[in-house]
């Protein structure tokens, strides 16, 4: 997937974040927003794990000594980092839980 689909440049970087977005990070975030708070080391993980997908849809993998950081990677594929990531699905988690009346404010 990651050859054949996210560094393909044949493809708008728009349409690989949507790919990653639906078919790596659907299954590797499932049930994020229900996720307790992380801690420091579990956070870097998934941090590092989202980074690394997102660096290879801008073919800026560390292995081929990338000089951009992590915020200069997410500008450039306007995403939000993954804390911000995170806290969408626990936002709409929540907003789906008032909506449905499960949980009252």
């Amino acid at each position: 997937l990651r050859k054949h689909v996210l560094s393909n440049s044949s493809l708008k970087v728009r349409h690989r974040v949507l790919l990653a977005g639906s078919l790596v990070f659907s299954r590797g975030l499932f049930a994020a927003s229900a996720w307790p708070r992380l801690l420091g080391v579990e956070m870097t993980t998934i941090h590092a794990a989202i980074m690394t997908v997102y660096r290879t849809i801008a073919t800026e993998e560390r292995w081929r000594l990338s000089k951009l950081n992590d915020l200069e990677v997410l500008e450039k594929l306007d995403v939000p980092t993954p804390a911000v990531t995170l806290r969408i699905k626990r936002l709409r988690l929540f907003t789906t839980l008032v909506v449905r009346k499960v949980w009252r404010i």
